[in-house]
């Protein structure tokens, strides 16, 4: 896997930002009724998020990671058999 990429994956600065903006936009609603209001504002604040997401880097090779996933999937069902 590239470097890059690997860089991206392995920090928790998508996700932090992810809340951050997901805060923000939450940040005045007082009264929380039922749990369908709550997913219709926490969807409407991941919409918001998403438009302010980069591109991530490297994301040339996720292939290289899908393969590299599916082979150690099939390794350790191998090793079950």
């Amino acid at each position: 896997m590239a470097s890059l990429f690997r860089k991206t994956l392995s920090t928790t600065n998508p996700i932090e930002s992810c809340f951050s903006v997901t805060r923000t936009v939450t940040f005045r609603v007082k009264r929380w009724r039922e749990v369908d209001m709550r997913q219709r504002w926490a969807a409407a604040a991941l919409l918001c998020v998403g438009k302010k997401f980069k591109r991530i880097k490297g994301y040339k090779d996720i292939s290289k990671l899908v393969a590299a996933s599916q082979q150690k999937t099939l390794d350790k069902k191998e090793v079950a058999a």
